[in-house]
């Protein structure tokens, strides 16, 4: 049965988490243990890491620092960074669920060789993300960050990739990984030990964040904006994602033959500002669609999904819905964004 025909698109539920106390805004990450994870920010915008067991907002803490950030999460694990504030250090963290139903902290960063470190993604056991060598440059743009790979402890394991570009590791499920080099060329590695294989096409920029059940997905930059982009293993894989109508598109997920993400109808509004109107989406390997901004109440009016999980017989898609205000037109128009929220959407699969 193919992805599309397993939906039960009569079984749709919404669920909004509640805010976190003194944190009005939120926005989803991923799940961990089946449960929402993401970050909330307070009116006077300081941030806090957050996770939803059974949709009670819990606090996400460190061992020994005060500030930490949420980037990923899925299965049993959340990934992100902590911080020693006023952007001086940071380093890579990984929380883990254990059987009490605890979520515990495992510092990743080694300072040995390191200065900072990033965790951008989790899945499969692994942790990938960034760290910046200790190592003395001559101008700080020589500096290059390495792709790293975690196992639950702080001995990172360094993904081939040239000396001279930046990377960047996005996503893995726990075997393949992948990224970008030089932040602009979508890549994969099958593997800690393989070279990075390029899926971006030639001359074009382009960012691969999520890999699953052999897809990976992420985006390919045109004339018009960012356009969804979905791969299986090479550059000649390529499948545009972006629905006709819509001038952009960016696949966030994927799991099982779906992916999730948002689209757009314009990247800027005609004063030249950055539009806000996101549209969550739901994708089954082509450019046709579910709307999941329609599934939501017409106060929130954009949307972006982010994580989506497989379990059983159930989908869940975990992401932000958005209230965005607009003022004036046409060239002296802008838009700020007046409320967010986490929100899940949850349907039945069938067969």
């Amino acid at each position: 049965m193919s992805p599309k025909d397993r939906i039960d698109n009569s079984s749709w539920k919404i669920i909004f988490p509640e805010n976190a106390k003194r944190y009005n805004r939120s926005s989803g990450s991923g799940f961990c243990g089946g449960h929402a994870v993401g970050s909330g920010e307070a009116s006077s915008g300081k941030m806090a890491a957050i996770w939803w067991p059974d949709g009670v907002p819990s606090l996400l803490k460190s061992a020994k620092y005060k500030d930490v950030d949420v980037r990923d999460a899925r299965g049993s694990e959340i990934a992100g960074i902590w911080s020693t504030g006023k952007g001086s250090k940071t380093g890579a963290i990984v929380w883990r669920l254990d059987k009490s139903g605890a979520v515990l902290d495992i510092d990743l960063h080694d300072p040995a060789k390191y200065t900072d470190t990033w965790a951008m993604a989790t899945g499969g056991g692994a942790q990938v993300g960034m760290g910046d060598p200790k190592t003395k440059v001559k101008r700080w743009q020589d500096k290059k960050s390495r792709g790293l790979v975690w196992h639950g402890s702080s001995d990172a394991i360094v993904l081939p990739a040239p000396d001279n570009v930046e990377i960047t590791v996005s996503g893995t499920d726990g075997e393949f990984h992948v990224g970008t080099l030089d932040g602009g060329i979508a890549v994969l590695w099958r593997g800690e030990q393989s070279e990075p294989i390029e899926l971006g096409p030639k001359d074009v920029a382009s960012e691969a964040l999520a890999v699953r059940d052999g897809e990976q997905v992420g985006l390919v930059w045109s004339k018009e904006g960012a356009h969804g982009a979905l791969w299986k293993g090479s550059a000649a894989s390529l499948v545009d994602l972006t629905p006709k109508g819509f001038k952009s598109a960016r696949a966030l997920d994927c799991a099982g033959g779906f992916q999730v993400g948002f689209t757009m109808k314009r990247e800027c509004l005609a004063s030249g500002i950055a539009s806000l109107e996101g549209r969550a989406v739901l994708w089954h390997g082509s450019n046709a669609y579910l709307d999941l901004q329609e599934l939501l109440p017409a106060l929130w009016n954009a949307s972006s999904a982010q994580k989506l999980e497989i379990s059983g017989d159930t989908l869940r898609i975990c992401g932000t819905a958005s209230q965005v205000a607009t003022s004036g037109a046409g060239k002296e128009a802008y838009q700020s964004l007046a409320a967010s929220t986490v929100v899940v959407w949850e349907c039945t699969l069938r067969g």
